[in-house]
């Protein structure tokens, strides 16, 4: 059920932009349909207020950062909503997870959407598993959406040393922008490495990126790039994100 449907269905009730529509219109949805909802079942729900051009019922805020902001608030009142009906129509047998496919940037290093960074607002996103039958709620110290899947296998099998979950788990992650060549990354550890290939200049910096140096050694240079570029060359791993 895309926004089209949603649109045919619900015209006139919920508010709609360019690609998607105010999200409260998915909890209408779901208590419309609930029949179709029977154990077990598997629900993806993707939100829509949060992307460009950020939606938000308070027509008062115009700065696109803010709007930004007001757009996050309403959809988590969406999601409680949801999660709170779910679990009274449906029973507490369920497992919640709530992450995002990327952040946002505002002018930070002169980028704006999230096409063109690696930088951790736009990369480093929330990941966050609700247990309703113990009311507890878990989010992994480090991840990245590559091991979701390993997660699910491993939180299914009881054997979580195999994923993020893990204590010991430590990041080895290459990333790139979405649609061009402007900006690799490379995560080791708790080292990354930031090409900027329009600029030629590579950076070595802390995970959290304090700490920032730029590598002029170029013998040490062409290794790192080496491995960035070869690897993203193997494995298309456009737009990977880390999560917490």
């Amino acid at each position: 059920m895309d926004a089209n449907n949603l649109r045919s269905l619900y015209e006139g009730k919920f508010e709609s932009f360019s690609w998607g529509m105010d999200d409260e219109v998915i909890l209408e949805y779901l208590q419309d349909n609930s029949y179709q909802f029977t154990p077990p079942f598997f629900i993806f729900i993707g939100l829509s207020q949060t992307h460009h051009p950020y939606f938000s019922k308070n027509e008062t805020i115009h700065d696109p950062k803010m709007r930004y902001k007001a757009a996050i608030r309403e959809s988590i009142e969406t999601i409680d909503r949801i999660a709170q009906w779910l679990l009274k129509e449906k029973g507490e047998d369920i497992l919640f997870i709530l992450t995002s496919d990327h952040g946002e940037s505002f002018g930070e290093q002169g980028d704006w959407g999230h096409n063109y960074s690696v930088y951790n607002h736009q990369t480093d996103v929330p990941f966050q598993v609700y247990f309703p039958w113990t009311d507890q709620t878990w989010t992994p110290k480090l991840g990245t959406s590559l091991e979701f899947s390993n997660w699910i296998q491993a939180y299914l099998s009881g054997d979580n040393l195999q994923s993020f979950a893990s204590q010991e788990f430590e990041l080895t992650l290459q990333q790139s922008t979405w649609n061009s060549n402007r900006q690799r990354a490379l995560v080791l550890g708790k080292i990354k490495y930031i090409y900027h290939a329009d600029r030629d200049l590579l950076l070595r910096m802390n995970l959290d990126e304090t700490n920032q140096k730029q590598i002029t050694n170029q013998i040490e240079k062409r290794q790192i790039l080496q491995r960035i570029f070869e690897t993203n060359k193997h494995k298309n791993q456009e737009k990977v994100q880390n999560v917490r």
